[in-house]
């Protein structure tokens, strides 16, 4: 039997993205500060072959959550937003 997790980045009233979000700006107006934690993880440059980024508590769990992913679910807007 298969195990589901969900992980998410989610601002306290429920937002994911900043406003006026679209094809130039996916993540809204000021959206990327809600996710800088992660940009700022070693696991998160690693898989791009890079080196750096801060290691830690916040550091393993973003790597467990890369690794242990067999699959990840999008919702239908992250494809409404993408140029065709």
């Amino acid at each position: 039997m298969s195990v589901v997790f969900s992980d998410m980045s989610m601002s306290l009233d429920g937002f994911i993205a900043g406003p006026n979000d679209g094809i130039e700006l996916p993540l809204g107006a000021g959206g990327e500060r809600l996710h800088q934690w992660v940009y700022e993880l070693a696991s998160q440059p690693e898989r791009q072959g890079v080196a750096g980024g801060t290691t830690g508590a916040d550091d393993e769990i973003g790597e467990d959550s890369i690794w242990r992913a067999g699959a990840i679910l999008m919702g239908r807007r992250m494809f409404e937003s993408r140029p065709t």
